[in-house]
């Protein structure tokens, strides 16, 4: 059975920085110079390193826009996005990840903060996984996914894994092979 999510339980802990609470949902840039070293260090062991990181704010019953976080060539040839995210928060909260149905395609749409994103039409999604998404967790977020707020604010910090061996975003098997003694049996 295909995964789309696991549990992890790390050796280190993960210290960033709280960007505060919100009115409205935000997507915001992380420095990645402001997370702890020894995290950066264990990522290291791995031949890993953080390509970007983002923090996300989530207000109570928000539902998110149906994406996939890259598109092919979006950057050249990525087609992996691996995410570890670290969720305060959002009880209940879920994720939903969907196949596209044939003949189905792309749209574009607003997002939160106003920017034009490539989307999908509800209509044309299957649904295959839901999960709530523990901390931390090990993602794949290059697949057709949202996120349904359940009754509380959510706060996550979204990190995106390359290898320090190939300088290019781990795919999700690597990524499930990489952290194989990490993953928390469910």
């Amino acid at each position: 059975m295909r995964t789309y999510e696991l549990k992890l339980k790390l050796p280190v802990e993960f210290i960033s920085y709280d960007l505060g609470e919100f009115s409205s949902f935000r997507e915001l840039t992380l420095d990645k110079n402001l997370i702890n070293q020894e995290f950066k260090d264990f990522l290291a062991s791995l031949n890993l390193y953080i390509d970007y990181a983002k923090y996300f704010y989530s207000t109570p019953h928000q539902r998110y826009i149906n994406h996939r976080d890259i598109m092919d060539n979006q950057y050249g040839k990525i087609t992996n996005n691996v995410k570890i995210n670290f969720v305060i928060g959002g009880a209940g909260s879920e994720m939903i990840w969907y196949n596209l149905k044939l003949g189905k395609d792309v749209v574009f749409k607003m997002n939160y903060q106003n920017q034009p994103v490539c989307a999908y039409n509800d209509e044309d999604l299957i649904e295959v996984h839901r999960a709530t998404i523990g901390s931390p967790s090990l993602l794949d977020a290059y697949e057709i996914h949202t996120l349904q707020n359940a009754d509380e604010a959510r706060k996550c910090w979204s990190i995106t894994l390359n290898s320090t061996i190939t300088n290019q975003r781990i795919s999700w098997d690597e990524a499930v092979e990489i952290f194989k003694d990490y993953l928390i049996a469910e």
